[in-house]
């Protein structure tokens, strides 16, 4: 694009900070920088929950200690607090797909490297279908294009149909994604990087990181926009 006429884009759509929509040439402008919660040590080593305490250091939390992981780590990028809660809804519910790019933006600065390839949760088709989007992809890309991983929407699927996880408790959530996820393409010796917008017990994304690593994945991670904190 050339810069006059990207100019002349952003004078007339000007960018606006993700959480408060005043106009901003960043996605988290300056008042919001320090109210917005970036997830940042103490946290666990495995599924990333960051621990309420300053006084310990990261490590294991009990929860995955006595859980099997087939992913290696996960982490999740902010704090599933009101205003993270409130971007996310607008943009999955609210079908403003124009948070894509600053939400996306804030993802793909977190450092990654050695991944073969990145892949998106999958939707059922008829959410896909109501939806219009998959939000995962979106951030996906977002983070491939910018840390240059090549992302697959296709080679992971989701089988059935599946009850939205918001209302159920964990154990409901692990039998409620358990069998909805099939491998559609080799994925093996390849490590991969799963990407979602918000973890919150953990069973989708373990679930699909099941199925990677039974059909020869050789190391799997996961990658969240937000993630709750610790209870």
């Amino acid at each position: 694009m050339l810069p006059l006429f990207s100019a002349f884009l952003d004078l007339i759509f000007p960018h606006r900070c993700t959480f408060c929509d005043s106009v901003s040439t960043e996605p988290v402008c300056p008042k919001c920088a320090g109210t917005v919660n970036f997830i940042s040590p103490p946290l666990c080593n495995v599924c990333g929950v960051p621990f309420k305490s300053d006084a310990i250091k990261s490590h294991t939390c009990g929860d995955c200690m006595k859980r099997k992981r087939y992913f290696s780590w996960a982490r999740g990028v902010l704090v599933y607090d009101d205003a993270a809660s409130k971007a996310i809804h607008r943009f999955k519910y609210g079908h403003d797909t124009t948070y894509s790019r600053p939400l996306g933006s804030i993802m793909a600065d977190y450092p990654l490297e050695g991944f073969d390839l990145i892949i998106p949760v999958p939707l059922h088709i008829k959410r896909l279908r109501e939806r219009g989007f998959n939000q995962s992809l979106l951030l996906a890309n977002a983070i491939g294009k910018r840390q240059r991983i090549p992302v697959d929407p296709y080679i992971l699927k989701r089988t059935r149909w599946t009850e939205p996880q918001v209302n159920l408790t964990g154990r409901e959530r692990k039998m409620n994604v358990k069998g909805a996820f099939e491998v559609c393409g080799d994925v093996r010796w390849k490590r991969i990087l799963i990407v979602d917008d918000v973890y919150t017990t953990g069973a989708t994304v373990s679930e699909c990181s099941k199925v990677l690593k039974r059909s020869g994945a050789k190391e799997v991670c996961v990658l969240t926009l937000s993630r709750t904190a610790e209870l």
